[in-house]
């Protein structure tokens, strides 16, 4: 089965400025109903093999919503392991953008191809050890890793980073306010310098929405509606909202406290140029979490009532929702409100951020559209048509 389906955005403009933006979705958000009528093991097996992208950050939400289902908590070593799977995922998405994705679009030349390729590998490989530990599948269990491999792979990921990523020390470079890393774009010493400083000095500054920033999750208040949206009503989880409101999920979302990101946020809206230094700030916590010195809580668990849990698991891309409803030991009910559901709802900041954006022609629209939809990161492919208004 495939469940990836595609965007489709459909952009009319006026030779001046992008008058209208339209959003069409062939992704089939209602297909983990095939999951109902299972036993909850049988669906913790399925899930990381169903979706496609970010299974297993899909795999440990599923995890956990079972175990909230029944009242139950984590032991703090299973917590470890599945805060480093997800890490260790994300890490990989978030690199793969870094390295790979904004070179090409900014036609620079990226030299960390290789070793990202390295250490893609290295860290899915360690990921699917953890995965494969006894008790990984079983709610309540505690499951034993490697701790040290794992928190040593960590280390020798932050060297990569301040060696080829920033040429500067991760920790530093966390630290830093707006100012200090201005001063550090502007000496362009690596691909990734550079690039953020052209977004801050030009287009990066455009794709501004006023859509505002997802609230952390929690288990009452709005989010409460939400998950009994997502669980009940026909139809949110292609569409939601929040209060009858789009919201803005990501890196920006999450690291919206941290000191540069906070500043250039104040400054300059939720534009491209502030994503992608989000992306960067995101990027270093997850290797620390990764190392072993820093606490992520990407993956949080709530019992709705009892036989009916939710779990938020954090992405690359944006807080992912599990909810499930179990009935005489079988899945009754079972939802997935992916990110992309968010940044690229039809009020979303994708479409938001598009409308009213100036462009000299086709080609400079298109190349807008682009950079606003690699910031904002959908979980599948898109195309686009432009038209005259």
């Amino acid at each position: 089965m495939n469940l990836d389906g595609k965007l489709s955005f459909s952009l009319r403009w006026d030779g001046t400025k992008v008058r209208t933006v339209a959003i069409e979705s062939t992704r089939t958000v209602g297909a983990s109903r095939v999951l109902e009528g299972k036993a909850p093991e049988e669906v913790a097996r399925l899930v990381p093999m169903l979706f496609s992208l970010c299974g297993r950050a899909q795999g440990v939400a599923a995890l956990r919503a079972w175990e909230a289902a029944g009242g139950a908590d984590a032991a703090p070593a299973t917590a470890f392991a599945r805060e480093w799977v997800v890490a260790a995922e994300a890490l990989v998405e978030n690199l793969w953008r870094l390295l790979l994705d904004w070179p090409e679009a900014m036609g620079e030349e990226s030299k960390n191809a290789p070793q990202f390729a390295a250490w893609r590998r290295k860290l899915l490989h360690l990921a699917g050890v953890v995965m494969q530990a006894k008790g990984w599948r079983s709610p309540g269990a505690v499951v034993s890793v490697p701790d040290g491999e794992l928190r040593h792979a960590g280390s020798e990921l932050r060297g990569f980073l301040g060696a080829d990523v920033l040429a500067m020390e991760p920790g530093d470079w966390y630290a830093a306010d707006l100012a200090a890393l201005s001063d550090w774009w502007r000496a362009g010493r690596t691909a990734t310098a550079r690039i953020t400083g052209r977004l801050f000095e030009g287009e990066g500054l455009g794709g501004r929405s006023d859509v505002a920033l997802m609230e952390a999750a929690r288990s009452d208040g709005p989010w409460q509606r939400v998950l009994d949206r997502t669980l009940h009503e026909t139809g949110f989880a292609a569409k939601p909202d929040w209060q009858g409101e789009p919201r803005e999920t990501g890196a920006l979302a999450r690291m919206r406290h941290h000191s540069a990101v906070a500043e250039a946020w104040a400054r300059h809206g939720n534009c491209i140029a502030v994503r992608l230094l989000a992306r960067l700030a995101d990027t270093i916590a997850l290797a620390q979490v990764l190392a072993g010195a820093g606490t992520a809580e990407r993956i949080k668990g709530i019992g709705v009532e009892p036989g009916t849990g939710a779990a938020w698991v954090e992405t690359s891309r944006g807080v992912l929702v599990h909810a499930l409803v179990l009935r005489d030991g079988r899945v009754a009910r079972y939802r997935v409100l992916a990110p992309t559901e968010w940044n690229f709802h039809p009020l979303g900041p994708f479409v938001q951020g598009l409308r009213g954006q100036e462009a000299r022609s086709d080609q400079d629209l298109e190349r807008s559209l682009r950079l606003h939809a690699m910031a904002l990161d959908p979980c599948v492919g898109y195309e686009w048509t432009i038209g005259h208004a």
